[in-house]
Protein backbone atom coordinates (compact mmCIF):
# COMPACT_ATOMS: atom_id res chain seq x y z
CA UNK A 1 0.00 0.00 0.00
CA UNK A 2 1.41 3.95 -0.92
CA UNK A 3 2.31 5.98 2.08
CA UNK A 4 -0.20 9.06 2.25
CA UNK A 5 0.43 12.31 3.17
CA UNK A 6 -2.72 14.51 4.72
CA UNK A 7 -3.22 17.81 6.00
CA UNK A 8 -5.31 19.06 8.65
CA UNK A 9 -6.12 22.05 9.85
CA UNK A 10 -6.70 22.60 13.78
CA UNK A 11 -8.78 24.94 15.78
CA UNK A 12 -8.44 25.40 19.18
CA UNK A 13 -9.88 28.16 21.35
CA UNK A 14 -7.48 29.46 24.25
CA UNK A 15 -7.62 28.70 28.11
CA UNK A 16 -8.19 25.66 30.13
CA UNK A 17 -7.68 22.21 29.31
CA UNK A 18 -7.58 22.64 25.48
CA UNK A 19 -5.00 20.75 24.44
CA UNK A 20 -4.79 17.49 22.16
CA UNK A 21 -2.22 14.55 21.76
CA UNK A 22 -0.78 13.16 18.53
CA UNK A 23 0.45 9.76 18.25
CA UNK A 24 3.63 8.82 16.98
CA UNK A 25 3.81 9.57 12.65
CA UNK A 26 6.16 12.14 11.05
CA UNK A 27 4.43 15.23 10.89
CA UNK A 28 5.18 18.79 10.60
CA UNK A 29 2.83 21.39 12.02
CA UNK A 30 3.04 25.15 11.04
CA UNK A 31 1.45 27.72 13.12
CA UNK A 32 -1.54 29.90 10.92
CA UNK A 33 -2.93 31.96 13.66
CA UNK A 34 -2.18 32.63 17.06
CA UNK A 35 0.58 30.30 19.32
CA UNK A 36 0.67 27.50 21.20
CA UNK A 37 3.15 25.04 22.99
CA UNK A 38 3.89 22.15 20.84
CA UNK A 39 6.09 19.46 22.54
CA UNK A 40 8.35 21.51 24.53
CA UNK A 41 8.88 24.28 21.71
CA UNK A 42 6.65 27.32 21.70
CA UNK A 43 5.36 28.82 18.72
CA UNK A 44 4.08 31.89 17.25
CA UNK A 45 2.27 32.81 13.86
CA UNK A 46 4.02 31.53 11.20
CA UNK A 47 6.49 29.25 13.35
CA UNK A 48 6.53 25.84 12.56
CA UNK A 49 7.40 22.28 14.45
CA UNK A 50 8.49 19.01 12.88
CA UNK A 51 9.02 15.82 14.45
CA UNK A 52 8.08 11.84 14.49
CA UNK A 53 7.43 11.46 18.55
CA UNK A 54 4.51 11.68 20.04
CA UNK A 55 3.59 15.13 20.84
CA UNK A 56 0.85 17.73 22.34
CA UNK A 57 -0.43 20.88 21.16
CA UNK A 58 -1.82 23.21 23.84
CA UNK A 59 -2.90 26.53 22.36
CA UNK A 60 -1.65 29.97 24.28
CA UNK A 61 -4.51 32.13 25.75
CA UNK A 62 -5.66 33.37 21.80
CA UNK A 63 -6.45 30.05 20.80
CA UNK A 64 -4.23 28.82 17.65
CA UNK A 65 -4.98 27.55 14.07
CA UNK A 66 -2.41 24.84 12.83
CA UNK A 67 -1.49 23.37 9.94
CA UNK A 68 -0.60 19.56 10.44
CA UNK A 69 0.77 16.99 7.75
CA UNK A 70 1.23 13.84 8.33
CA UNK A 71 2.95 11.25 6.00
CA UNK A 72 1.38 7.91 7.27
CA UNK A 73 1.17 4.00 5.43
CA UNK A 74 -2.07 4.18 3.19
CA UNK A 75 -3.71 1.39 5.44
CA UNK A 76 -3.12 3.51 8.31
CA UNK A 77 -6.57 5.99 9.16
CA UNK A 78 -6.58 9.42 10.00
CA UNK A 79 -5.17 10.81 13.06
CA UNK A 80 -8.17 13.31 13.92
CA UNK A 81 -7.53 14.79 17.02
CA UNK A 82 -10.10 15.95 19.79
CA UNK A 83 -10.08 18.31 22.77
CA UNK A 84 -12.62 20.66 24.61
CA UNK A 85 -12.84 23.83 22.49
CA UNK A 86 -11.38 22.06 19.19
CA UNK A 87 -12.38 22.01 15.64
CA UNK A 88 -10.51 19.89 13.10
CA UNK A 89 -10.79 18.73 9.91
CA UNK A 90 -8.79 17.23 6.71
CA UNK A 91 -8.16 19.44 4.23
CA UNK A 92 -6.44 17.07 1.64
CA UNK A 93 -5.41 13.54 1.34
CA UNK A 94 -2.87 12.78 -1.69
CA UNK A 95 -1.90 8.63 -1.71
CA UNK A 96 1.86 9.11 -2.57
CA UNK A 97 2.06 6.45 -5.39
CA UNK A 98 5.53 7.79 -7.54
CA UNK A 99 8.11 8.23 -4.85
CA UNK A 100 11.66 8.68 -5.09
CA UNK A 101 13.72 5.78 -4.01
CA UNK A 102 15.71 6.35 -0.79
CA UNK A 103 14.92 8.32 2.27
CA UNK A 104 12.17 11.04 2.17
CA UNK A 105 12.84 14.66 3.26
CA UNK A 106 9.58 16.31 4.76
CA UNK A 107 10.23 20.24 4.76
CA UNK A 108 8.25 23.17 4.93
CA UNK A 109 9.26 26.31 2.83
CA UNK A 110 7.71 30.31 3.11
CA UNK A 111 7.87 31.94 0.02
CA UNK A 112 6.54 35.50 -0.39
CA UNK A 113 6.09 37.94 -4.05
CA UNK A 114 5.18 41.19 -4.39
CA UNK A 115 1.97 42.02 -6.18
CA UNK A 116 2.91 40.92 -9.34
CA UNK A 117 5.63 38.78 -8.63
CA UNK A 118 6.75 36.19 -10.78
CA UNK A 119 7.77 32.61 -9.59
CA UNK A 120 9.62 31.49 -13.10
CA UNK A 121 9.87 28.08 -14.17
CA UNK A 122 10.76 25.68 -12.38
CA UNK A 123 10.29 22.00 -10.76
CA UNK A 124 9.96 20.69 -7.58
CA UNK A 125 12.34 17.44 -6.50
CA UNK A 126 8.84 15.46 -5.31
CA UNK A 127 4.78 15.35 -4.64
CA UNK A 128 3.50 18.10 -1.49
CA UNK A 129 1.01 20.00 -0.42
CA UNK A 130 1.24 23.63 -1.21
CA UNK A 131 -1.50 26.09 0.81
CA UNK A 132 -1.33 29.67 0.46
CA UNK A 133 -2.18 32.11 3.65
CA UNK A 134 -2.75 34.96 1.18
CA UNK A 135 -3.37 37.04 -1.68
CA UNK A 136 -3.82 34.73 -5.22
CA UNK A 137 -1.64 33.00 -7.53
CA UNK A 138 -2.18 31.82 -10.96
CA UNK A 139 -0.38 28.88 -11.83
CA UNK A 140 0.72 27.66 -15.53
CA UNK A 141 0.90 24.23 -16.34
CA UNK A 142 0.65 22.14 -19.33
CA UNK A 143 -0.98 24.79 -21.27
CA UNK A 144 -3.78 25.31 -18.81
CA UNK A 145 -3.76 28.20 -16.19
CA UNK A 146 -5.72 27.83 -12.93
CA UNK A 147 -6.18 30.57 -9.79
CA UNK A 148 -6.11 29.57 -6.48
CA UNK A 149 -7.16 32.05 -3.08
CA UNK A 150 -5.63 31.86 0.53
CA UNK A 151 -6.30 28.90 2.63
CA UNK A 152 -9.39 27.98 0.77
CA UNK A 153 -7.63 25.46 -0.95
CA UNK A 154 -4.64 22.67 -1.21
CA UNK A 155 -2.93 21.74 -4.06
CA UNK A 156 -1.02 18.64 -4.21
CA UNK A 157 1.68 18.94 -6.83
CA UNK A 158 4.85 17.09 -8.20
Amino acid sequence: MHPVLRLYEDVLSGGGNAEFHLPPLPRFIFVVHGSAAIGKKTLAEGETWQGEGATTVKPHSGGVTCWRWELARGDQGSTTANAPGMTTHEKLTAFLEMLPKGDLLMRGDSVAFPPGGCAYLHRHQGPGIRCLIEGGIRIDTHGRSTSYGPTTRAALSG
